[in-house]
């Protein structure tokens, strides 16, 4: 019997497909009925958010902190209970100085938050996720790294979260915040890693895992988790024009809070090792100026006498390219590597001096060299000694440093590593643009220390504004590379 038209066409359009599919390796429809649909690989996903979730929130506690002075008669802190804190804080003379989150690292009762929470605090309330308070003073914290560690008294079983290793982290895994946003707390949000190493303004020493979890006010402190429900960060801050969450929130890596909470539990404070130097990060015309191949590396500014760095022989105008083996491309790769280092033992340090390598062994010493806080401020309008010099050039005129001046801005206290004081700068001259001012010291131009203004003319002799020169500048305690040229 013949087949009608339409019939024969459908039969071979069916072994059209069949044959496609054949070829293409996938089976026909109905043989793939056991797979798993699509939506299960999101169900997978939502599980591991789940477990993550169920893992670290029973660690995430809410603090509150309030510095108020305790009413004479009453209990001392260490006695006090939670209800009689919260109505120490409901008084109408007193309430909390800030709200924020924490999370239990310790069974024992020993918690980290941020700094920034926990500031000036004589007092914490603590409240855990299954609803159990205590009020704690023994509050120990680090302003550099705006990390801080509180231990109290529990009453039962702690949960402790899992710390994870942050540096495994990568741009695109998913994370969590854990926290109490809006005192809400409890609260978890999911996101991933946007980015790693951010370095924000003003916030001391670390560098921040970015995060587009979402974190708002009261997240402070509260971790952040992979999707094992580990620990890798402490939340800490946020970009934003709102105030409140826009999709960049900033978390402390773990791995570095680690070196830093280990201290405070042991010791109550965060002693760091230093090389004994000031420091700048390179840029591309400083590089130039000093023969470096690329503006890689940590410019050394000055070498404080009596230290690691200068019984190592140490250089201002060394560029630091590696420490122990560590690459360091800039201040903070510097800062991390040296805080974390063992004092007393030696390092060894590679640096570029006048475009050729050389390797020094170090030996580190704990806390900030006695002339690095030392260092006077100059004032705009003060004035040197009678002996000047000025460069038509460059814009700027120098004088030499009375001896006051030398005693409060010297090292060393001595004349020869002084330097010259700016006593005017041309405002439409080529110093003034490039950010020179009244009242810095210069002491060294180019690859030559200068300590009078005989020495600052002979090392300025031979450099032009169009070519440029680097000269070394102090401003009160702290010091500045500065490149003199002509803009193009």
């Amino acid at each position: 019997m013949t087949q009608p038209a339409h019939a024969r066409r459908h039969r071979f359009a069916f072994l059209v497909i069949t044959l496609a599919l054949a070829l293409t390796g996938l089976p026909p429809a109905d043989a793939r009925a056991d797979e798993p649909a699509p939506h299960d690989h999101a169900r997978k996903l939502s599980q591991a958010f789940r477990q993550a979730a169920a893992a670290s929130v029973p660690a995430v506690v809410t603090l509150r902190a309030t510095s108020d002075p305790q009413p004479e008669g009453d209990a001392s802190a260490d006695e006090w209970s939670p209800d009689e804190f919260r109505r120490f804080l409901q008084s109408p003379r007193r309430r909390a100085t800030s709200v924020g989150s924490g999370v239990i690292i310790d069974p024992s009762g020993i918690l980290l938050t941020n700094n920034h929470v926990v500031a000036d605090a004589d007092r914490v309330l603590i409240q855990l996720a299954d609803g159990r308070e205590f009020v704690s003073t023994k509050i120990s914290t680090d302003e550099l790294t705006d990390l801080a560690v509180v231990r109290f008294e529990g009453d039962g079983e702690l949960v402790a979260a899992r710390l994870g290793d942050s540096d495994r982290m990568e741009i695109g895994d998913w994370v969590i915040a854990v926290g109490a946003p809006f005192e809400l707390k409890s609260t978890v949000s999911a996101g991933i890693i946007s980015g790693k190493a951010r370095e924000l303004d003003g916030a001391g020493r670390s560098r921040f895992l970015q995060t587009d979890a979402a974190i708002n006010p009261g997240n402070s402190g509260g971790p952040l988790v992979n999707l094992d429900g580990e620990v890798v960060g402490i939340n800490t801050a946020i970009a934003s024009r709102s105030g409140g969450y826009q999709g960049i929130g900033f978390a402390i890596p773990i791995n570095s809070a680690r070196c830093v909470t280990e201290q405070l539990i042991a010791a109550g404070e965060v002693r760091r090792a230093y090389l004994g130097i000031q420091i700048a990060d390179m840029t591309a015309d400083i590089a130039d100026l000093l023969d470096a191949e690329n503006p890689s590396g940590v410019l050394v500014m000055q070498v404080y006498p009596e230290t690691g760095a200068a019984k190592a022989g140490m250089e201002a105008g060394d560029i630091i390219v590696s420490f122990d083996g560590t690459r360091v491309r800039g201040t903070r790769d510097l800062q991390e590597v040296v805080e974390r280092a063992a004092p007393a033992d030696d390092h060894d340090v590679q640096v570029v001096r006048s475009g050729a390598p050389v390797t020094m062994s170090v030996a580190l010493t704990v806390g900030q060299p006695a002339a690095a806080a030392a260092n006077g401020w100059i004032g705009a309008g003060e004035n040197g000694s009678n002996q000047t010099y000025s460069d038509d050039q460059f814009g700027l005129t120098v004088a030499d440093l009375t001896a006051d001046q030398i005693e409060r801005t010297s090292p060393d206290g001595t004349a020869e590593s002084a330097g010259v004081l700016v006593t005017r700068v041309d405002q439409a001259g080529v110093a003034a643009t490039q950010g020179l001012r009244a009242g810095m010291v210069i002491f060294r131009v180019g690859k030559q220390p200068v300590s009078n203004v005989e020495q600052f003319r002979s090392a300025l002799d031979g450099h032009t504004a169009e070519d440029g020169v680097l000269v070394f500048v102090r401003i009160g305690p702290g010091t500045r590379p500065i490149v003199l040229k002509a803009a193009d």
